[in-house]
């Protein structure tokens, strides 16, 4: 899956904020935030303008970021890394979400617990409330994404889904065990 396919800056900015938790939040973290949010808005830029993977932006991150950044962003760049290297990542090709959105269907997502999993989760449920959210209603036909295993995608952004979706010519099927 290309997650960055067809997306401008903010959005692929949204999904590095939804993968990773970087959301403002009062506390004592807020500073680590702010330097991820940074990394992520230099990458955001770098993938827009030489068309990269997020395989591709890992590894090329030192001709985008500056030292202060590679040094002091070292944690937020090990968890990139880590989901950069899943091979469903490494690609500049693959899924197009917005067809499926403009042609209708089913997006059917599997819930996996593994931390790295569930960022990917995170990253591609932005992605799709995204295409949600700006496709147009008017000429896009009706679009289901079926949740399995939906305890492990909750997160802030499904519940911001479940409130878009009604009004936008689609719907969420959740499916869990007990």
């Amino acid at each position: 899956i290309n997650a960055f396919q067809t997306y401008d800056e903010a959005r692929i900015l949204d999904q590095f904020i939804a993968a990773f938790n970087l959301a403002e939040s009062p506390g004592d973290a807020e500073h680590y935030r702010i330097l991820a949010r940074d990394i992520a808005a230099d990458l955001a830029e770098a993938v827009v303008e030489h068309n990269l993977s997020l395989f591709e932006a890992y590894n090329r991150r030192a001709e985008f970021l500056t030292e202060k950044q590679l040094k002091d962003g070292d944690s937020f760049l090990i968890h990139l890394k880590t989901l950069a290297r899943l091979k469903a990542f490494s690609t500049l090709e693959g899924i197009d979400l917005y067809s499926i959105m403009q042609t209708g269907g089913c997006v059917y997502i599997v819930g996996d617990d593994g931390a790295i999993i569930k960022k990917a989760q995170k990253m591609l449920l932005q992605c799709i409330m995204d295409e949600v959210k700006y496709s147009a209603n008017t000429s896009r036909k009706f679009v289901s994404i079926f949740l399995d295993e939906a305890k492990h995608m909750i997160s802030k952004n499904l519940f911001a889904g479940l409130g878009q979706t009604r009004s936008r010519r689609c719907n969420i099927l959740l499916a869990h065990q007990s």
